[in-house]
């Protein structure tokens, strides 16, 4: 009896301890994540900055400016508009592009125009110019752009729909971006997607596949600085691709920055019901649109849950309730352009 009343007590105090070092976990945990949510928008500010400074994207910048003020040879704006597509997915395209004949497009800083040898390549344009504005006179900087096709997105905008471009300055590969897409003229969005893009250290990839019998699309991306993954999302959208009033009816799926990690669906169903029998969307809508948790990516530990305390002047507010009690506003950059209407 006295052994056993001393095995009692030795499980006790192991399970204690270990208690102990859970909260003690816990606790760091929510340190870790509630640092990383309330200087979110400066890291993306800093990781970003970097990007949009890098050599490669300067470069690039560069010629999508020249090409933009140039008239020298039919196609330069489908050029630009077409390099811009590739690193701001947000352009689009008015009209289906006419690409300039292929060869190579050398600046000429003495007569501020494009000396073209058309032909040589015969299978790729090829630009020399100044990559900074600063030294003009120095084409230090090959731009190669190969495989360009466009697909109709949505009916709206022509967009890329094969594109290989090489960034190179003083013979040195700073840049890379490689885009391929299955996507059948008539499908109002791509079956397949299949994106890479390098500048300097950052490399970030997108993958997208239609289900063509579920209707759904997932979607598959990452973002790595050097050999560091900082971001990853794996989304399965749910669609409707008779209804152009809600072609996207919800999603699933997790997106991770850091050790934050969020988990969890959205069903825009309510929101679409609400607008079309023309009532306000409440803060009440809004929840009900939305079921994400918040996780410690590294140990999967749960940390909160995701939530919209208010709407103001048309932005919800979106807020985290810890799971020690703490309310944490979270604003991502994605998400402050989202603008509900007064």
């Amino acid at each position: 009896m006295k052994r056993l009343f001393l095995l009692i007590i030795a499980i006790s105090l192991v399970l204690v301890s270990c208690k102990k070092d859970d909260q003690t976990d816990t606790e760091k945990y929510i340190n870790e994540v509630s640092s990383e949510i309330e200087k979110l928008d400066a890291d993306l500010a800093v990781t970003f900055g970097a990007v949009k400074n890098d050599a490669g994207v300067l470069a690039i910048s560069r010629l999508i400016e020249m090409f933009s003020s140039s008239t020298q040879f039919q196609g330069s704006q489908a050029v630009a508009q077409t390099l811009s597509v590739a690193i701001n997915k947000t352009s689009s395209l008015p009209a289906k592009p006419a690409l300039p004949y292929p060869g190579t497009y050398t600046w000429n800083f003495a007569q501020l125009k494009w000396d073209i040898t058309v032909g040589s390549p015969a299978d790729a344009i090829v630009a020399v110019f100044p990559s900074e504005k600063s030294n003009g006179e120095v084409n230090n900087c090959t731009v190669t752009i190969k495989n360009v096709g466009f697909g109709l997105f949505l009916g709206k905008s022509w967009m890329p729909k094969s594109l290989k471009v090489t960034v190179d300055i003083n013979g040195v590969v700073v840049g890379i971006i490689e885009h391929t897409t299955t996507w059948p003229e008539t499908s109002p969005l791509p079956y397949v997607i299949d994106s890479k893009v390098v500048f300097g250290p950052f490399d970030v990839t997108l993958k997208g596949m239609l289900n063509p019998i579920t209707k759904d699309y997932n979607i598959k991306s990452e973002l790595k600085v050097a050999t560091k993954v900082m971001s990853s999302t794996d989304i399965t959208l749910h669609l409707d691709m008779a209804n152009p009033q809600l072609p996207v009816t919800g999603g699933e799926g997790f997106f991770h920055y850091g050790q934050m990690k969020f988990d969890g669906k959205v069903d825009l169903k309510p929101l679409a019901m609400a607008k079309y029998l023309g009532k306000p969307i409440t803060v009440e809508v809004l929840n009900a649109c939305v079921d994400m948790k918040l996780y410690h990516f590294a140990s999967n530990t749960y940390m909160g849950q995701v939530y919209i305390k208010d709407i103001v002047d048309g932005e919800p507010l979106i807020y985290i309730k810890m799971v020690d009690g703490k309310d944490i506003p979270f604003i991502p950059v994605l998400l402050k352009s989202l603008n509900l209407g007064k």
